[in-house]
């Protein structure tokens, strides 16, 4: 498809929520004027916002909430739409706004910036999140005095850019090897506690051990990241039996979170 024929709508698409999250304003505006699903659109924001490379930098889909200007921009772009911020210096009310505008701005779909708070507005109709992403027109338009702070012209269309999508097949395979990652952890603290002659106590619920030494001493290793992952837990160990006076409260682990307590 030659994207850069396509002829812009001149009118706004019901949204389509295709996934179990809340729709906020900044999606649900670049939805109702590109007609694209809920879902496609969040991944086209997170890939404007963190990156083409952003499902390697999160295990699970970030949340898409409060975005700003020039994210929303650079999402409308990389979905293939070319356009323009305008400030509104006299800051009028968007029902004042709506009535004054020129003929050019009523025939462009356009991204209204109102107070903390977008919408979409394409000719005389009008969808946001409180219409829940359905299109009304704009004498129903709800919040009406809100003011106008800037608005988004769609001034052509471009080349789309690349839409990066995290699938539930690649986030399962990153927990299952993250899971063997922290029982293997778990396995290697084992096998060194053992070594010591020390036995533990794992506290369900709490990641914390409890480790009994041989010469009566007690230790407790709390993990405050991730549950099963006890790599720190060593040199928490060795740091207290290498030590002829511990401090009695509390030491610091290795910079990553841990702590541990003498009992």
């Amino acid at each position: 498809m030659n994207h850069l024929n396509d002829p812009i709508r001149l009118t706004l698409r019901d949204v389509e929520n295709d996934t179990n999250l809340k729709a906020y304003c900044g999606p649900t505006a670049i939805a109702a004027v590109t007609g694209l699903p809920l879902s496609f659109v969040l991944d086209a924001c997170r890939t404007a916002r963190d990156g083409e490379d952003w499902p390697e930098k999160h295990l699970h889909p970030p949340r898409i909430k409060g975005i700003g200007i020039a994210v929303i921009a650079r999402a409308m772009r990389i979905l293939g739409y070319a356009g323009r911020w305008v400030e509104v210096c006299d800051r009028p009310t968007l029902a004042a706004w709506l009535e004054t505008r020129t003929p050019e701005e009523r025939r462009r779909p356009c991204i209204v910036n109102v107070t903390r708070h977008v919408v979409a507005v394409a000719g005389y109709m009008f969808a946001d999140t409180f219409t829940k992403g359905q299109v009304v027109e704009v004498d129903e338009a709800p919040r009406r005095r809100k003011r106008v702070e800037r608005v988004f012209f769609i001034t052509g269309r471009v080349a789309p850019g690349t839409v990066v999508s995290k699938h539930p097949a690649q986030i399962a395979d990153e927990k299952r090897a993250q899971q063997r990652d922290r029982s293997r952890g778990y396995r290697e603290f084992a096998k060194f506690a053992r070594s010591l002659g020390a036995t533990w106590e794992k506290e369900r619920g709490d990641d914390s051990l409890t480790i009994h030494f041989s010469d009566g001493r007690c230790l407790t290793v709390t993990h405050w990241l991730l549950p099963d992952d006890w790599f720190g837990a060593t040199h928490q160990v060795e740091a207290f039996l290498s030590s002829p006076t511990p401090d009695p409260l509390l030491f610091s682990g290795d910079g990553v979170g841990w702590s541990a307590m003498t009992v």
